[in-house]
């Protein structure tokens, strides 16, 4: 033993710590290695719209703010054509800047999510890296290669990274005044970047810290302040607001509730699918055992009185379960194959 710890002086947990941060980094170490090795600087498919319509016309000096609030499909692009716009000015268009942008952005979401597992009370290290491995597989995973190639995708990974955020936000000692700055922001910010980025409003009320000394009239303020900057921006969002000739009309009539369901489950059934599974097998496994995770956290928080363990996944499951079902009602008249779409993965990946 004492031969060991002079050859081996770190404590022998340490090593089993550190190769868990390598598993945990590996997925991300890969999809880089493969993304910089075949992406090219030619945009492709949407880039062209946004923001290659936009950059036309600041070169012919007719570009206006109404045009950079203007539609692309059913979303608001504001705040992604500010970014295309900052990127374009160091070395001009090239959509492999975008690609390093969301990459990093995921890596971001990497760590909010280490940071919401490491304050899980009870979590040990060892624990708190296995999950986070697992996290980082499903943000990196095979099904995302695509996605990563394809440098506008940043705008529908964000609205699930803010979700993480102001869960984290929410868990904190910030203030309740600080809070309801903070994700009104964010939410702001999510909405006018993608169209699912308006269900943050719902998502993002700012929630009082246990000690959080705000008297009853200073909260009952901060939530109408927040509820008013959330109508003000949703209804600003839908004025002059036009269905895209190309989508089909959304779905509600029960007549469709099968087919509806049936898209839902390939929708999040896709994310692991290969020769061996088939997505709604797949789909319909996750489905049950989401429906079981959050049937025990209900039953947790009821018998120990405690959310906000729960609270960040829960969040998250709301917010995937809900752009789940708004994509199945804006996109099944294209057919149920439809919801295999690899672009969806950005989406899917919050219901994992």
């Amino acid at each position: 033993m004492r031969l060991r710890e002079r050859l081996f002086p770190i404590p022998r947990g340490s090593f089993l710590i550190l190769a868990l941060v390598l598993l945990a980094s590996l997925p991300a170490l890969l999809m880089w290695f493969w993304v910089s090795t075949h992406w090219v600087s030619v945009p492709y498919w949407d880039e062209w719209q946004t923001p290659g319509s936009q950059f036309e016309s600041w070169a012919r000096g007719t570009l206006t703010w109404s045009e950079m609030f203007s539609q692309h499909n059913e979303s608001r692009k504001f705040f992604p054509r500010l970014l295309y716009f900052a990127l374009e000015h160091f070395g001009g268009w090239d959509v492999r800047k975008e690609m390093r942008v969301l990459f990093f952005l995921v890596c971001g979401l990497c760590l909010l999510l280490l940071h919401l597992l490491r304050r899980t009370p009870g979590a040990s290290p060892v624990a708190t890296l296995l999950g986070w491995s697992a996290m980082t597989f499903f943000c990196f995973a095979p099904v995302q290669i695509g996605n990563f190639l394809y440098g506008i995708q940043l705008e529908t990974f964000f609205p699930g990274v803010a979700v993480v955020l102001v869960a984290a936000i929410n868990l904190s000692r910030l203030s309740l005044r600080g809070k309801t700055l903070c994700n009104a922001l964010v939410a702001f910010v999510a909405s006018y970047s993608f169209a699912n980025g308006l269900l943050l409003w719902a998502l993002a009320w700012p929630l009082p810290a246990p000690n959080d000394s705000t008297t009853r009239g200073a909260r009952r303020l901060c939530s109408a302040l927040y509820a008013a900057a959330g109508a003000i921006a949703t209804v600003a969002y839908f004025i002059g607001y036009q269905r895209p000739p190309d989508v089909p009309s959304l779905v509600f009539d029960l007549t469709h509730l099968l087919e509806l369901a049936h898209y839902f489950v390939l929708w999040e059934g896709n994310y692991l699918a290969s020769n061996l599974a088939q997505p709604f097998l797949l789909g319909m496994i996750a489905l049950g055992l989401l429906s079981g995770g959050i049937v025990y956290a209900l039953v947790a928080i009821r018998r120990r009185g405690d959310w906000r363990t729960f609270y960040p996944w829960l969040l998250l499951a709301a917010y995937a379960i809900a752009s789940g079902l708004i994509t199945a009602v804006g996109r099944l008249g294209f057919g149920v194959e439809q919801a295999l779409s690899y672009r969806y993965a950005a989406f899917t990946l919050s219901f994992y």
